[in-house]
Formats: structure tokens, C-alpha cells, sequence
């Protein structure tokens, strides 16, 4: 098994590069019949979910246009501590606009849940989340998303633009904290 060590902790691949690669083509798909006619904007929250969002995109057919929030839960912490900041990357007009919100992981849904909310209140046509990793038994609030790369449990990790305290981002797996009692993925 694959092992990493950011900042003293070990950490074991669960998702391989493969796997991450296969699943975000399997829910490209899925969008790209979902908005087969439609000209989605993409809205990804950073910065987890950038590298995921990019690699999202380069698999739709669908023409989508992109935009970015930037979310703010985690801090330095292994835990959320519920949405602190929201800063918006461009000033889009979401009125009658088909939104897909991507994150990189869903946990208690408190970010999900609010940035529904914020996209909801200015008018869209519809509003539908991908998270690439979500954690049903943590879930306690809101929508679960409508396209869901993996279902974890709920153990922290990182890589593939997920990290902890701003390493591990560049990962290509998915890495769980080894002292998390948890079976693998793969």
C-alpha cells in the first residue's frame, strides 16, 4: 500500500489515479446527456476543487462556461468548522442560467447546503452539485449532490487538490490519515 507523510502524519492511497480518472469520465457522461442542449456554467470551489473541476471540463462535451468560488471551511484543521468566507471570482449573472457547482468533498453538507442557497436566490434555471468525494455518514444537512464521485466514510484526506493544512494538494491519488480506522477503496 502506497503511503505518504505530510506533516508527521502518514497518510495511505484509498482512490488511485486510475480509478479518479475512470469515475470523472463515468459522471462526464452523465452531464454531458443531462445538458446535452443546454449551455451549463461550471462553478467550481477552490481550492480543492480545482484540479477536479479541470479535469471535469476536459471531459464534457457539452460547451460549459467556468467560473470559480472561493469557499473557506477547513482552515488548518482536519475538521470543518462550517463556511467562514465566500469570495466570488467573477461577477456572472445567474438569472435563468443552468449552474453545476463542483466540489471536492461533501462532508456535512454546511458549504453545499449554503452555496445552494446562494445560487438559488439569484434566479437560475437549475442548480445541481458534483462532489467527487461525499461522506454519507457525516451528511447532516441539505441537498446530497446529484453526481457523486465516491462515497467515503468519514475520515480525513487529501491529495488531488484536497489538503491538510495546504499540502498534499498535488497528490494524483486519493490519500486517507492512516490512523483513521477505515478499509480501503480501492
Amino acid at each position: 500500500m502506497e503511503e505518504v507523510i505530510i506533516r508527521n502524519k502518514r497518510f495511505k492511497l484509498i482512490i488511485s489515479e486510475l480509478q479518479l480518472q475512470f469515475r470523472i469520465q463515468s459522471i462526464a457522461e452523465q452531464i454531458n446527456q443531462d445538458y446535452e442542449d443546454k449551455f451549463p456554467l461550471i462553478i467550481g470551489v477552490l481550492n480543492g476543487a480545482a484540479i477536479f473541476t479541470s479535469d471535469l471540463i476536459r471531459n464534457l462535451t457539452v460547451n460549459p462556461e467556468l467560473a470559480f468560488f472561493k469557499v473557506s471551511s477547513y482552515g488548518n484543521n482536519m475538521f470543518s468548522e462550517g463556511v467562514e468566507e465566500l469570495e466570488l471570482g467573477d461577477k456572472i449573472d445567474l438569472k435563468d442560467r443552468h449552474v453545476i457547482l463542483v466540489e471536492d468533498i461533501i462532508d456535512t453538507g454546511e458549504t453545499s447546503n449554503f452555496l445552494r442557497k446562494y445560487v438559488k436566490d439569484k434566479e437560475p434555471a437549475s442548480v445541481k452539485m458534483v462532489s467527487l468525494l461525499f461522506k454519507p455518514d457525516s451528511f447532516l444537512c441539505g441537498k446530497k449532490p446529484e453526481y457523486i464521485g465516491f462515497d467515503i466514510p468519514p475520515i480525513f484526506v487529501v491529495g488531488y487538490g484536497m489538503d491538510f493544512a495546504q499540502e498534499g494538494r498535488g497528490l494524483k491519488g486519493v490519500y486517507q490519515l492512516n490512523e483513521s480506522p477505515s478499509s480501503s477503496l480501492i
